[in-house]
């Protein structure tokens, strides 16, 4: 699904399927992209990629409005969400995005996001275990059977003097979010980068 946003909730989005092959590899994600390869490899068995993501997101774009109306953990008036960061803007990427592509069959999902996050570590386990919830829901599984696997947030220097802690505590709150949801998994990557490549949120 091409990056999009709305207030609305869409029905039909302006998706469209093709190859993992050289020429249409270029702008797929490259996590789900190696990550089908290896399934592929594994299972020996056909393996399709629904892109469903917006860089520099918050969890809270994922979610719709009338959760986090119940929530009222944030401003979300129509003024305030459009003098935000597009990618920051709460709910908009679920009703554009998410939405039209609910009720597909799928086997699992993967999820690579958190960095916008960082500094809001109180709430991230709560907003993820409801998304989480939400999403499987959505696609017809209410028994939690549909495997959620994360990545953890970059091994960056998420301050300016380099002292902060508020990455590593996104990246705690990860890892508790794993212990709580059935069928849940994080990926390690703190051990990924060389110390002067932390500076380097790519």
């Amino acid at each position: 699904e091409p990056i999009a946003a709305s207030y609305e909730a869409v029905e039909r989005g302006s998706g469209y399927w093709k190859r993992g092959n050289s020429e249409g590899v270029w702008d797929m994600s490259a996590v789900a992209f190696f990550f089908a390869e290896q399934l592929n490899r594994s299972l020996n068995v056909p393996v399709g990629i629904i892109c469903c993501a917006y860089g520099g997101s918050r969890v809270e774009s994922w979610i719709p409005e009338r959760q986090l109306r119940e929530w009222g953990s944030e401003d979300l008036s129509l003024e305030r969400i459009e003098a935000m960061t597009d990618y920051h803007r709460p709910f908009k990427a679920y009703n554009a995005m998410f939405n039209p592509i609910a009720g597909y069959t799928v086997k699992g999902f993967i999820w690579y996001q958190g960095c916008s996050n960082v500094g809001a570590h109180d709430e991230y386990v709560e907003h993820m275990e409801w998304l989480i919830g939400h999403w499987r829901s959505r696609f017809g599984d209410d028994e939690a059977e549909l495997p959620f696997y994360l990545v953890e947030i970059a091994p960056y220097t998420y301050s300016a003097d380099g002292e902060g802690i508020d990455g590593a505590l996104l990246r705690d709150e990860q890892h508790k979010l794993c212990h709580k949801v059935p069928n849940c998994g994080i990926v390690v990557t703190n051990d990924l980068v060389e110390e002067y490549e932390q500076t380097n949120i790519h």
